[in-house]
């Protein structure tokens, strides 16, 4: 889909709607939820929620990347991408300590604290990430919701494992590591050097 005849690949693989993976995190986190969790659904989405329709200041970190990103793939190009996190005429990116407010976000999240998972794969969300990215496919195959949600029940599903174990130590040092990382690029350091640092537990 991305690489042509001469081996070229294409800009869409990194930049546009064709270039969205599979978007697995809504089910990975109610998967996470139904196997650990202690608090209800609702009451874990609802203030992220708030902080996306409220607003959260912007640090250093985001601020940097919203600059790196604009410079490697100019994603200022999409109007809606831009209106978030590049306002304004120059398309400059969000500055640091500046209010990062995602109103669709916030209503997304809403609607699925009170609908659950489910409405992202299968309800008026699925369907509008479905139009959306049909409109700039142009006949390019893509990965529909129905296929997306065969594979993701598909592990949610999973029971070969037996009963779920309990934490170690040294596995919720590994996760609170991730959930302090800010990019993916950090994630993947997180992942790399955390055998040295958890080792000693």
């Amino acid at each position: 889909m991305f690489v042509s005849r001469d081996g070229s690949i294409s800009l869409k693989s990194r930049t546009g709607a064709l270039a969205a993976a599979i978007p697995g995190t809504v089910a990975g986190m109610n998967a996470a939820h139904e196997r650990f969790g202690s608090m209800a659904w609702k009451d874990l989405v609802t203030p992220a929620a708030q902080l996306a329709r409220n607003g959260v200041k912007v640090d250093i970190g985001l601020s940097g990347e919203l600059a790196a990103v604009e410079a490697s793939r100019s994603i200022s190009q999409f109007q809606s991408t831009a209106a978030i996190f590049y306002p304004g005429k120059t398309h400059a990116p969000l500055a640091f300590g500046a209010n990062l407010v995602q109103s669709d976000l916030g209503l997304l999240l809403e609607r699925l604290a009170i609908k659950g998972s489910e409405d992202f794969y299968e309800g008026e969300v699925a369907e509008r990430i479905v139009e959306a990215v049909r409109a700039v496919a142009r006949g390019e195959p893509f990965m529909t919701n129905a296929a997306e949600r065969s594979l993701v029940r598909e592990w949610m599903q999973d029971d070969s494992s037996g009963p779920v174990e309990p934490l170690t130590l040294r596995e919720r040092e590994v996760l609170k590591l991730i959930a302090e990382a800010h990019t993916n690029r950090e994630i993947g350091e997180v992942l790399g050097v955390t055998e040295s640092r958890v080792s000693q537990l």
